[in-house]
């Protein structure tokens, strides 16, 4: 599709079709006709009735400005103001129409000479600002106009040859841009304008936006550096009071599962209650399951000690008394109960004793 360009219109009218009322100083012209105009561009009704609400309460001034005046006074000379336009709208065979109300003594006769007597005289030109593509329509190849975005003013003109002379002299204009056109002109379109027009200022542009962009870069990656930190430091603060709870419950379940061991112990071996009682808080006291099981043997060892011989009978001589010990002398009361092997007895802390019990 053909590229968009935006700049400024400027369409001749004559004011053979105007109403006149002199009492008032005022009369109903027409602004802008759909078709093809005589600059070569394509109004269609669609684009015409958007723009229409644009031109109410626009001023009326003598010529179309300069580029020096565009530059330097874009808001115009009041010596320069003839009237202003209302009561716009679009007609049903799609133009626009308005009321202009003549307020210099000097602009007046003008406009009632070239409505009566002389169309040639005069005529209206717009001053506006939009975007046209190349194209077809109506059978005729040229610029179509996509949509008019300021209506800046509807100037009084003497020849229709000063509505082309007037945009051919602004948007020629490659010493810079308007403020009109830098107000709609698309980014992409302002950026492709200057690439071609001003190359110089351009690239001196591009610098400058890639030192933005990559200023902007360096303040978002330091503010997620920040937001990360903090992050860090909220979960390394949860982490020590999560931790520190775990411990203390860890260690909470350290000491019932070692409570819980030394009670099972004492209820599978075969002693009295009063030796039981003696051993539970030496078991606690233990440090590992070694010093456990030391604690266990000492009290078998002594109460095997003051058991009484027992006379085994059988063929032969008499046997000599032997010291008879519930359950295997070798065997440990901690493998018995829990099953385990005789290193895991042997660990030299009880943590490692449960782990050991654990994978088993």
């Amino acid at each position: 599709m053909e590229r968009v360009r935006t700049g400024y219109f400027a369409e001749m009218v004559d004011l053979s079709e105007a109403q006149i009322d002199s009492d008032q100083r005022r009369a109903r012209v027409t602004l802008i006709k759909p078709g093809w105009s005589a600059n070569g561009r394509y109004y269609s009704r669609e684009v015409l009735g958007k723009a229409a609400p644009m031109f109410e309460g626009t001023k009326a001034y003598f010529d179309h400005p300069s580029r020096s005046e565009q530059r330097d006074r874009p808001e115009r000379s009041v010596r320069d103001l003839a009237g202003w336009y209302e009561g716009v709208k679009q007609e049903a065979d799609g133009r626009i129409t308005a009321d202009l109300n003549i307020i210099s003594p000097e602009a007046w006769p003008i406009v009632e000479a070239a409505v009566s007597r002389n169309p040639s005289l005069a005529g209206l030109s717009i001053n506006a600002l939009g975007s046209t593509r190349k194209g077809e329509a109506e059978g005729r190849s040229g610029y179509l106009v996509e949509d008019i975005a300021k209506a800046n003013s509807t100037d009084i003109v003497t020849t229709p040859a000063a509505g082309g002379k007037f945009e051919r002299l602004l948007n020629a204009d490659t010493d810079g841009f308007t403020r009109d056109l830098l107000e709609v002109m698309p980014l992409d379109e302002l950026k492709e304008t200057l690439r071609e027009t001003r190359p110089d200022l351009f690239d001196s542009l591009k610098r400058e936006w890639k030192t933005t962009r990559d200023s902007e870069a360096i303040q978002e990656v330091r503010a997620e550096a920040d937001a990360a930190n903090q992050r860090l430091v909220a979960l390394t603060e949860e982490y020590r009071t999560t931790k520190d709870a775990l411990a203390e419950a860890l260690d909470t379940i350290v000491e019932l599962r070692k409570e819980q061991t030394v009670d099972r112990l004492l209820s599978e071996a075969k002693l009295p209650e009063e030796v039981r009682k003696d051993l539970r808080g030496k078991l606690l006291a233990a440090g590992s399951a070694g010093a456990m099981q030391e604690v266990i043997d000492t009290a078998l060892a002594t109460l095997a000690a003051v058991r009484l011989p027992v006379r085994v009978h059988g063929a032969g001589r008499t046997a000599s008394p032997q010291m008879v010990v519930e359950g295997t002398p070798r065997e440990h009361p901690i493998t018995r109960v829990f099953g385990i092997s005789e290193a895991a007895v042997e660990a030299e802390t009880f943590d490692a004793f449960l782990e050991a019990r654990t994978q088993k």
